[in-house]
């Protein structure tokens, strides 16, 4: 369990909730980034995505998101966290699966 400013964060809670409501073929995708304590991550997200797993969700994929630029913040003794990782989670098969395709800009040959 986190702390957040007094409010308590039961994760495995969460989870096997989320797993509860969610459909057979429905999707989760859960966004989340690691604290730096001392120097190092905590490594929470990775956390976080194997409790859903043990709550019976499938891990789907692994999308890095890219955080707007925000300026300088913390320390020059470590890197800033300039993304977020969101798990893309199913219970089951997902009924829908639509995947982006890329396509030719239009002033390629």
């Amino acid at each position: 369990m986190r702390d957040y400013h007094g409010y308590s964060f039961d994760m495995e809670a969460v989870a096997h909730e989320l797993f509860k409501v969610t459909k057979k073929g429905g999707i989760v995708v859960w966004v989340v980034s690691d604290k730096t304590i001392n120097g190092s991550e905590t490594g929470s997200s990775f956390k976080q995505a194997l409790t859903f797993m043990e709550a019976g969700f499938r891990l789907m994929d692994t999308i890095i998101f890219k955080k707007p630029p925000r300026g300088a913040s913390g320390n020059n003794r470590i890197y800033w966290q300039g993304f977020e990782y969101m798990f893309v989670f199913s219970k089951g098969a997902p009924k829908t699966i639509n995947l982006i395709r890329d396509r030719r800009n239009k002033r390629e040959p």
